[in-house]
């Protein structure tokens, strides 16, 4: 077959408004204007990149003195937050056009063409589109962010989802449907879509009544956290005490705090903190809402369990806690630390040191993440700080494996306060009588039984 030539210059007319082409088959060159709008668009809740999702995104485009001009959905590829949708062959007519995505409140936005039949809009950092405003069948999106996509969320809890889908409740595109898509409504709870054009009057349907004018555009609200970056929040556990009678019961509280020692305070949205222990040594009791905030929701308790691998037993030594802050209502660590949960532990066998430890991560999915509510999916950059305790063999007079009020009494019977006189190879300062079994009060192994170790005992005591 000939092979056809086709000098570049007679190609390219010169017009930076039409795009030129050549059929390589018959030599036809063509010029054509296609008019188009491109659009840059953020979606605040999406992973950072370099996480990469495509979505269909809605583009409804209107003009004020006749009817709508087009409704198109295009597939729009995001990389981190951020990605571009070019719509060809608009017509020029068109002034204003709305965008919304599957998991988001619309935005409004003008167009101007230029003499190209060109026009460019940008939502992106304080344009950006707002996540929150779910959609499961037969429950559409509704314009508001509110307690109606709680309950989708809620529903679907934990569970997979195609992260390409604009249905069900993953704001962040990850494929799950868990804590961090749940801080999208925190943060942006009772908010509304814009209305649906700019016109004088407007069209029914959206949220807002007029459009607003949008702002410079800018770059994310919410900076991402870099792995050099300093913790802006502590995750501690705290035991109360940390030696421990075998068969008693110990506590240890989950406390968060701001890392700057003078502030300011950190708002949290949620989080999700991974913690485990030996069960061999240890058992998990109960996890109790033992804080000051009014939280939404704090798993596992006795009164909530949210769906979770982890928390299917407590005896297997892994927990997932998770604290959701109520819809607009955030909680604030501070530098003293805010309470989270109070997990009760009882001790089963002697060991000189056992562990309870928050984990980074543990397996596949299950991460330790506080979520910042200044922005949907804001992960703050947190230092853990684990514990341990000691277990040693129970101040157990009576044969029962416990320290009560029965072994109470022989410590009255042994008290003897502090002796100062006692030389390391004499007898003790209390009775050596071993029905009164005095030497197991001695915890210090001074001689005598004074008021450091009645606040021991005191300290492990229990049962009746």
């Amino acid at each position: 077959s000939a092979t056809l030539t086709v000098d570049v210059a007679t190609v390219d007319d010169g017009n930076v408004c039409t795009v030129d082409t050549c059929d390589a088959a018959t030599g036809l060159v063509t010029h054509v204007n296609v008019p188009r709008v491109t659009i840059d668009v953020e979606i605040d809740a999406l992973d950072p990149a370099p996480a990469t999702v495509t979505r269909d995104v809605s583009f409804l485009l209107t003009q004020c003195a006749g009817p709508t001009v087009e409704n198109r959905v295009a597939p729009v590829t995001f990389v981190g937050r951020t990605g571009t949708a070019v719509l060809n062959n608009i017509d020029p007519a068109a002034q204003w056009i709305n965008v919304r995505a599957g998991h988001t409140l619309s935005r409004l936005a003008s167009l101007t063409f230029d003499f190209c039949n060109h026009a460019t809009v940008v939502l992106t950092g304080i344009n950006r589109l707002q996540s929150g405003d779910f959609q499961k069948a037969p429950v559409p999106q509704d314009d508001l962010v509110d307690v109606t996509d709680l309950s989708i969320l809620s529903t679907d809890w934990s569970v997979p989802i195609l992260p390409t889908l604009s249905t069900g409740a993953d704001a962040t595109g990850d494929g799950r449907q868990d804590t961090a898509d749940y801080t999208a409504l925190v943060v942006n709870a009772t908010k509304v879509s814009d209305a649906l054009d700019g016109c004088l009057g407007g069209r029914s349907g959206g949220g807002g009544v007029e459009s607003q004018p949008l702002a410079a555009a800018g770059g994310s609200l919410c900076d991402e956290v870099a792995a050099g970056d300093p913790p802006v929040i502590q995750l501690s556990l705290g035991t109360r005490p940390r030696l421990i009678d075998v068969g008693a019961w110990f506590e240890i509280d989950l406390v968060v705090a701001s890392a700057e020692a003078t502030g300011p305070d950190v708002s949290i949205a949620a989080m999700d903190v991974v913690i485990t222990w030996n069960p061999a040594e240890i058992e998990l009791l109960t996890v109790e809402d033992s804080g000051p905030h009014d939280w939404n929701i704090v798993s596992p308790t006795a009164e909530m369990r949210l769906p979770d691998p982890l928390n299917d037993s407590f005896l297997d030594g892994d927990i997932k806690f998770t604290a959701l802050a109520r819809l607009g209502d955030p909680a604030f660590a501070t530098p003293q630390g805010l309470k989270m949960a109070t997990l009760r532990f009882v001790a089963l066998a002697e060991t000189t040191t056992s562990g309870i430890v928050i984990e980074p991560t543990l397996g596949a999915s299950a991460v330790t993440s506080v979520y910042g509510a200044e922005c949907p999916n804001q992960v703050l950059n947190a230092s853990l700080h684990s514990t341990s305790v000691s277990i040693i063999p129970a101040q157990d007079c009576e044969g029962d494996g416990v320290s009560d009020l029965r072994e109470f009494f022989h410590l009255q019977s042994c008290y003897t306060g502090r002796v100062t006189s006692l030389s390391v190879e004499g007898p003790p300062a209390y009775p050596e009588d071993p029905g009164l079994c005095c030497a197991v009060f001695d915890r210090d192994d001074d001689g005598d039984v004074d008021d450091i170790d009645y606040a021991y005992f005191v300290g492990l005591m229990w049962g009746p």
